[in-house]
C-alpha cells in the first residue's frame, strides 16, 4: 500500500513541474507575439495618394530610400490615412492589406505624380510621447 502512495506522490510532483514549465513557456510566447514598437519621424504627406511618409528611426521595420523636396531620406515607409503632424511618433503596425484596409483607399492622382515605391503599413496604435505597448526595439 505504501508503494502506491509514493508513486502517486511522485506523479503529482512531476505534474506540478510540467504545469509550471508550460506556464513559463506560454508567457514567453505571449511576449513575442506583441507588435513591435517603432520610433519614426513624419517627414511629409502626399495629399493625392492620402499617405503620410515616415522615416523609421528605430526598430526592425525596413523602408526604402527616397528624395523628397531635394533632401535624401532613408528607411522610409508610408501610412495611408489622415494627415499626421510632422513630429516624432511611436507606433505599432501591421503590413498593409488592400482587402482588409480598404478604408484607406487612395484618391486618383494625376498621371505625372507617381506612387512611391516604399512599404505601406497600417498603424494600429501610436503616440507622440512614448511606445503605446512599451516594447520599443
Amino acid at each position: 500500500m505504501k508503494r502506491k502512495i509514493d508513486l502517486f506522490e511522485w506523479l503529482k510532483g512531476k505534474a506540478a513541474i510540467l504545469i509550471l514549465l508550460m506556464g513559463v513557456f506560454s508567457f514567453a510566447c505571449e511576449e513575442q507575439d506583441q507588435p513591435e514598437c517603432v520610433k519614426g519621424k513624419v517627414i511629409g504627406y502626399q495629399s493625392c495618394y492620402n499617405v503620410n511618409l515616415i522615416q523609421v528611426l528605430s526598430g526592425n521595420l525596413k523602408g526604402e530610400s527616397i528624395k523628397l523636396k531635394e533632401k535624401d531620406f532613408d528607411r522610409v515607409i508610408q501610412f495611408p490615412g489622415g494627415v499626421l503632424q510632422d513630429s516624432v511618433i511611436y507606433f505599432n503596425y501591421e503590413f498593409f492589406d488592400p482587402d482588409k484596409d480598404e478604408d484607406f483607399t487612395n484618391i486618383i492622382c494625376p498621371t505625372h505624380i507617381a506612387p512611391l515605391g516604399v512599404p505601406i503599413i497600417a498603424i494600429t496604435n501610436y503616440s507622440t510621447s512614448n511606445c503605446p505597448l512599451n516594447n520599443e526595439k
